[in-house]
Formats: structure tokens, C-alpha cells, sequence
């Protein structure tokens, strides 16, 4: 970074956090109640903060809060899950949102089991059925509430394979719930089954094997949008708009943030805070304003 923009960025962030209780322009950021969306949000709450803006973050259903990102209620989302996910309430409201940035890639569902379970006998969800797996499976299938693409994804599954007539049944849970439920079951070396998605803090914490899903039915991989309210984004000053199509977290950062916050306990706004700390690099590239033949 060029020295005159590192001091004029440095006077930008002392400037507005003098000015920001006065005259703080105002956002709003959605956010389904999963921890990859709520320390995306937090991450996306510190950063326009120190642009001078005064953000509020509303939590609620995928469905409810693309409805209030088109009507104006929230300004910007975290985040839609395109092209499959989100798809349906995506085609319904797109014409008054926009899409911003990927803030990151190779979102996917999975059903897996334990390491521990043998390869042999259990490969991919089809063996789940049969009769020698079956009579040692927990036959309860845990799905975080605030997760329903999962919850219809493995409802296809369960039809598609015939798990119920093998006593197979979905159960909702809160994520501490089936964390919890995972860490515990993995502790007694039970033979269950994890309703899992990437990026997932879990996963770095657990050792399982995705199944195979010979019939495809939980589908391929999206991207997690970004996405804005049309006339809020076109409202935005030119460094924040600048600053949201920039940013892409990766599904190692989401993980990083979620970690901290699901197995060690400290706050959404804490992770954030703390993985911008450890990333400053990163951070000083995302305010970083393109060149234009004129800067140069």
C-alpha cells in the first residue's frame, strides 16, 4: 500500500469514530441463526463500524430474511446459498437485490458416520439399511432447526433410500444441542449418524467419514452470496461499496471464527474481533480502494 493511503486510511478509521455517534450512517445485516452466517455478520459489522456506520444485526429465518432484504427492512445479507440452497426464495426476490461478493465457496451438505464405524461395512448411505448396520445405528438423525435446507435435503434421503422402514428418524435440534449430542456419541463410541455441512467449526473437531450418496439426492456444492437490498447498496458511499465487493472470507476463516466461538467459548463480536486482529493483512486489502489509471 501506497504511504499517502496508508496515512489517509489511518485519519479515515480515528475520523469516523469521532464523528460515528453524531452522524453514523445506518445498516441493517441479516442473518440466519447458523454460526457461519453470525460470525460472517459480526465480521461485516466490524468492518463498516469502522467506516463510520452505525450496524444493527437481525436474525430470522433464510425465507424471512430475503423477504425483509427486498422490502428495505435489512440492507444486506449473510448470506444466500446459490445457485441451489437459496434458489427458490433467490428467483422470488431478485429483482430488488443484488448479489455483492462470494464470501465463500464449496458450501455442501453430507451425511457421514464415525471413523470408528468400518469402511466395509458402511460406505455410503445405502449400507445405512442394511440389516447388520442398522440393529447397531442410533437411529435418531439430528438436524440443527436453524439448518432447514438440511432438514429437506435429508428428508429426499431418507425416502430415497428406504431408511425409515429401518427405523430411521430426523430429529430438530439447536447446534449446541447437536454438538453436543456428536462430542458425546463420538465419546462412547456409538454408531450414528452426522447430519453435517461445510463450512461447519465440527469438522475440524471430529473425526467422521462422509458417505457416498450414489442417487446425488443432497446435491452438489453452492457459494454463499453476499447479498444487498438494490437502493440501500446504491446508497452506500463508494469506500463501503467498495469494501463489501472486495471482502471473501473462506470457508478456513468461517471455521477459524466458528471454533472460537462454538468450542471455546467467547462471543460472535469477540471472534471477529480477534480474527481481524491475526489477519491484518487480509483486512488492510479489503479497504484497500483499487487503482485507477488516475492514482497512478
Amino acid at each position: 500500500m501506497k504511504p499517502f493511503l496508508r496515512l489517509f486510511l489511518s485519519a479515515l478509521f480515528l475520523a469516523t469514530a469521532v464523528i460515528a455517534p453524531a452522524q453514523a450512517k445506518i445498516l441493517t445485516i441479516g442473518y440466519v441463526d447458523l454460526p457461519c452466517h453470525t460470525v460472517a455478520a459480526e465480521l461485516l459489522k466490524s468492518l463498516l463500524e469502522r467506516m463510520g456506520y452505525n450496524v444493527s444485526l437481525k436474525k430470522d429465518t433464510a425465507e424471512a430474511i430475503f423477504a425483509q432484504l427486498a422490502e428495505g427492512e435489512v440492507d444486506i445479507m449473510v448470506a444466500a446459498w446459490l445457485p441451489r440452497t437459496d434458489a427458490s426464495s433467490w428467483e422470488a426476490h431478485k429483482s430488488r437485490t443484488t448479489k455483492v461478493s462470494v464470501l465463500y465457496d464449496n458450501v455442501r451438505s453430507a451425511w457421514a458416520v464415525p471413523d470408528y464405524v468400518p469402511q466395509s461395512l458402511v460406505r455410503n448411505i445405502a449400507d445405512l439399511g442394511k440389516p447388520e448396520v442398522a440393529s447397531k445405528m442410533e437411529k435418531s438423525v439430528a438436524i440443527p432447526g436453524s439448518h432447514p435446507s438440511l432438514m429437506q435435503d435429508s428428508k429426499k434421503v431418507m425416502e430415497a433410500y428406504g431408511l425409515g422402514g429401518a427405523g430411521y428418524q430426523l430429529a430438530t435440534a439447536s447446534v449446541s444441542d447437536w454438538t453436543r449430542a456428536v462430542q458425546d456419541s463420538m465419546g462412547k463410541q456409538k454408531w450414528f449418524v452426522i447430519a453435517t455441512w461445510q463450512p461447519n467449526f465440527l469438522n475440524r473437531a471430529v473425526q467422521y467419514r462422509v458417505l457416498e450418496d450414489p442417487k446425488q439426492w443432497l446435491g452438489g456444492s453452492d457459494r454463499a452470496y453476499l447479498l444487498a437490498n438494490a437502493q440501500s447498496f446504491q446508497k452506500l458511499d463508494r469506500p463501503a461499496s467498495d469494501l463489501l465487493k472486495r471482502v471473501g472470507i473462506s470457508n478456513k476463516a468461517v471455521v477459524e471464527m466458528e471454533t472460537m466461538v462454538m468450542l471455546e467459548g467467547r462471543t460472535p463480536h469477540e471472534a471477529a474481533r480477534r480474527w481481524m486482529a491475526e489477519h491484518p493483512n487480509t483486512i488492510e486489502y479489503w479497504y484497500t480502494p483499487e487503482e485507477t489509471d488516475g492514482d497512478k
